[in-house]
């Protein structure tokens, strides 16, 4: 079965060339310029391998004609990625030699083989392989996704338990005022800013790439991840005006731990410091309500369990 490869139209200039280590041999090799080519060919190849001196560098490395070109001269290389390849080429042509790892696979270990297969050559340590990112956030939102489920779950356990002890009318109906007429408007702006959240995700961890975009070069798990957590915490939220609008005799209120202390949270969110206010306040909310769930459920499963 052929398996079509979902189009990125962002990245069309990087050409989506199909190729192989035949034809990537010849290739190098006449960058190197141990095959001969026309005469013009050959100029703007040797031109492309000048580094611009105009630009600053990024990690001992200047750029040219499409080309990153170490400053003392040592090599030059170039990447590139898909959503579903990879690849790296390193080449030095004054020793006439160059290195080629194609993946199909998007990922960093065509980055770390061909550096290592370098310096195997050149007799230097090779370095450790560090986990690709989205292989990272792939990992960590299935993680997300489990752990919003089974809390999903839990939560309509707890709403069916706490409809059936309506109908048993042991719990009693409130009138609603004061106070906690106050808490029920809160939660509504509360789900709208959780939603929100989770909407503006990708400008925070994907370099303000659209959703649509995510959902090409990452993995499922972090749409399913962020769509299970909402409508778990949508069912938490549910249950909130529930248990505020019906309570039980000698019940305690464990809701009432939403409301932190400002000092011991501003104890943890002191050691963060983000370049924008926006982004500044997204993460004080975020890491407010994250604190909040986790009382707010020690609390829950003491009631319950």
């Amino acid at each position: 079965m052929v398996y079509e490869a979902p189009i990125y139209r962002g990245n069309t200039p990087a050409g989506y060339i199909y190729s192989n280590s035949v034809d990537m041999e010849r290739w190098l090799r006449i960058q190197m310029g141990m095959i001969p080519v026309n005469e013009q060919f050959q100029r703007i190849i040797s031109k492309s391998h000048i580094s611009d001196i105009t630009v600053s560098s990024t990690n001992n490395y200047l750029y040219g004609g499409g080309w990153n070109i170490n400053v003392k001269g040592n090599d030059i290389r170039h990447g590139g990625s898909n959503p579903c390849y990879s690849s790296m080429i390193i080449m030095r042509p004054e020793d006439e030699f160059g290195i080629c790892i194609l993946m199909n696979l998007n990922t960093n270990a065509a980055d770390y083989l061909a550096e290592n297969i370098l310096n195997i050559i050149e007799g230097n340590k090779i370095n450790k392989y560090k986990m690709d990112n989205y292989l990272m956030l792939d990992m960590s939102f299935t993680i997300i996704f489990i752990a919003s489920v089974l809390l999903a779950v839990l939560f309509s356990i707890i709403i069916v338990i706490t409809l059936f002890q309506i109908i048993k009318r042991d719990r009693i109906k409130l009138i609603m005022h004061g106070a906690r007429l106050t808490n029920i408007f809160v939660i509504f702006p509360l789900v709208l800013f959780g939603g929100f959240c989770i909407y503006y995700l990708p400008n925070v961890l994907f370099q303000r790439l659209s959703w649509k975009a995510v959902g090409v070069w990452g993995s499922e798990m972090i749409q399913w991840g962020c769509i299970s957590a909402f409508i778990a915490y949508c069912i938490f939220m549910w249950y909130i005006p529930v248990a505020f609008n019906y309570i039980k005799k000698n019940e305690k209120n464990y809701v009432t731990l939403v409301i932190l202390n400002y000092n011991f949270k501003n104890k943890i969110l002191g050691v963060i410091d983000y370049s924008t206010a926006f982004i500044n306040v997204l993460w004080d909310a975020f890491i407010f309500i994250i604190i909040n769930l986790f009382y707010i459920f020690t609390g829950l499963l003491y009631l319950y369990i």
